[in-house]
């Protein structure tokens, strides 16, 4: 477990699942799995109607990635297929002899931000980015996330604070408006000109939709089907 938190933060993955330490010992009892640890990887995968499923592979290393896809391939000549779920941009898919072509299905899931405040500050930034814009959101179910905002971001953290429009308290501008799908979307890194042109995002500044990228473009997804 702590191998795989080290692994992701240093590789900035994306909505990975980590399972806690009871569900890690239900996994690693089954007989049908075969499970190898290194010091910067390792992979879980089992045989399946004469084919083989990788249920995770997690390497911090070029070597460490060719010694766990090797011991996956050993079965080559008797597997008729090997079937994974990666990250997009995974080096596996780099470190592959041939690929001329990808054909990609993708299972979409909901998402929407609960506690505005509380999602921006559990959410990772790029370090080298600051951000301070203003920001209106609407939301009818959720009060409590509606209203006029100040986004700060600042060393990979990030903030919303309260702005009192009415008395010009922390008065920038013109804010950037968006709905509440739409702030959801932005949180998981659907550019802001995207979110124009669906109607999600209004006001603001081309200056302010390039700051908004910056801080909050990202690949959202998860290799973990729940």
């Amino acid at each position: 477990m702590a191998l795989i938190g080290r692994v992701h933060a240093a590789t900035r993955a994306s909505g990975p699942l980590c399972f806690d330490e009871r569900t890690w010992r239900l996994w690693l009892e089954d007989d049908d799995d075969f499970c190898y640890l290194a010091e910067d990887g390792f992979v879980v995968y089992r045989w399946s109607d004469g084919n083989i499923e990788v249920d995770n592979l997690l390497a911090g290393s070029e070597a460490t990635a060719r010694a766990l896809w090797s011991m996956v391939g050993s079965a080559s000549s008797v597997a008729k297929s090997v079937t994974a779920c990666v990250d997009p941009a995974d080096p596996v898919l780099w470190m592959l002899r041939e690929r001329s072509k990808d054909e990609v299905t993708q299972t979409r899931w909901m998402f929407r931000l609960i506690d505005l405040p509380a999602a921006v500050e559990g959410r990772g930034f790029p370090a080298g980015v600051r951000v301070e814009t203003p920001v209106e959101v609407t939301d009818s179910r959720r009060p409590g996330n509606a209203g006029a905002w100040l986004l700060r971001v600042d060393g990979g953290s990030g903030s919303v604070t309260r702005r009192d429009v009415a008395s010009g308290e922390g008065a920038h501008g013109d804010a950037t408006r968006l709905t509440i799908g739409g702030m959801s979307a932005l949180f998981a890194g659907v550019p802001t000109a995207t979110l124009r042109r669906a109607g999600l995002l209004t006001g603001g500044s081309p200056d302010a939709d390039d700051a908004l990228d910056a801080a909050f473009g990202c690949s959202a997804y998860m290799i973990d089907y729940f």
